[in-house]
């Protein structure tokens, strides 16, 4: 094979990628991961179906937009933090970022692997499967 015929097998392979690639995130798909990735209010309920998510996770989702790094959530007693933050918050960034690393830490271990364990569970969610199979399957 010359030169040439290598660089245009590779220019069509490419574009046949392309092609399947597009055909794979139509609009209402794209938009529809863009969501996921930047609205973790909409992660929790629409996504993973949570319907004692409120007001305090709206609010607190809004606040995620911000420039931070360092979170402290002051909540009362059974307002969902660990499941919002340790569970919903860590599944999001993995989806935004499969490289992306994590410290889970507890006070013991089996809590630590529990919480291991949810966020495994959330992302291999059934609508996470279907728009995210490259990182789930």
């Amino acid at each position: 094979m010359t030169d040439g015929s290598i660089l245009s097998s590779l220019n069509s392979q490419f574009q046949k990628a392309a092609r399947h690639r597009l055909r794979l995130d139509p609009p209402d798909v794209l938009s529809k991961k863009y969501r996921i990735e930047n609205d973790l209010f909409y992660f929790g309920s629409e996504v993973l179906k949570n319907d004692r998510l409120g007001t305090i996770h709206e609010e607190f989702s809004e606040r995620l937009k911000l420039p931070w790094r360092r979170i402290l959530a002051l909540w009362p007693r059974d307002h969902l933090k660990s499941t919002y933050i340790t569970g919903y918050l860590v599944a999001q960034l993995l989806l935004k970022d499969p490289d992306e690393r994590v410290l889970i830490s507890s006070y013991n271990m089996s809590l630590a692997q529990t919480f291991l364990n949810t966020i495994k569970v959330e992302l291999l969610h059934p609508d996470i499967n279907a728009l995210y199979c490259d990182l789930t399957c």
